[in-house]
C-alpha cells in the first residue's frame, strides 16, 4: 500500500504550513543582514534627515544635545531599525513670503520658537536593487521615520541618501 493514499488533508495542510514558516525563517530581513555583517559587505551610508515644525522651548539646545550625544537611535514605523552616528546638524530658519513675492524671517519664530532643522547621520548598511538598506530596513527619500535619543523623540523625513566616505 502507498504511503500517500494515507495521508489525510489536514497533515498536507500542516506540512504545507512548516514549510512556509521555514521558508520564512531562511529569508528574513534579520538573517540578510546579519549575514551582510558576518562577511564584511556591509558599508557606510549617509542619510540626511529633515524635521519640521516641532514646538520646543529652546531649539539651539535640543540641537546641541543631539550633536553632544553623538549618536541617535532609529525608528521606522515603530520598529527600532539601528543607532546611527550624528554627523553634524543644523537649524533652518522659517521664512513668510510676502505678497510681492519676497521672502523674510518669520516674525513669530522668536515667540512661537519650532524645531526646523536638518540631520547628517551616517550608519553601516548596504546598497540594494532598491535603494539603501540599513539593518532590516529599506531607507528612501520621502520615507518618514523617527530619530529618538535620552530626551526626544522626532519624526522626520529622509531628504537625502548615499554612500558614505568611511571617516
Amino acid at each position: 500500500m502507498k504511503l500517500w493514499l494515507r495521508l489525510h488533508p489536514a497533515d498536507l495542510g500542516a506540512l504545507l504550513a512548516l514549510c512556509l514558516a521555514a521558508a520564512g525563517l531562511l529569508w528574513s530581513p534579520k538573517l540578510v543582514s546579519g549575514l551582510a555583517a558576518a562577511s564584511g559587505q556591509l558599508e557606510s551610508i549617509e542619510v540626511i534627515v529633515d524635521i519640521k515644525h516641532v514646538p520646543v522651548a529652546d531649539p539651539e539646545a535640543l540641537l546641541a544635545s543631539i550633536k553632544e550625544e553623538g549618536e541617535t537611535n532609529l525608528v521606522v514605523r515603530n520598529q527600532p531599525s539601528g543607532t546611527l552616528q550624528v554627523l553634524d546638524g543644523r537649524l533652518r530658519e522659517r521664512l513668510t513670503v510676502l505678497g510681492d513675492g519676497t521672502t523674510i524671517l518669520d516674525p513669530n519664530q522668536k515667540e512661537f520658537t519650532t524645531f526646523d532643522a536638518q540631520l547628517f547621520l551616517q550608519g553601516q548598511g548596504q546598497e540594494t536593487k532598491t535603494g539603501f538598506a540599513l539593518g532590516d530596513t529599506n531607507l528612501k527619500i520621502g520615507v518618514p521615520i523617527e530619530v529618538e535619543g535620552r530626551l526626544y523623540r522626532l519624526k522626520g523625513y529622509v531628504s537625502g541618501l548615499a554612500k558614505g566616505n568611511g571617516s
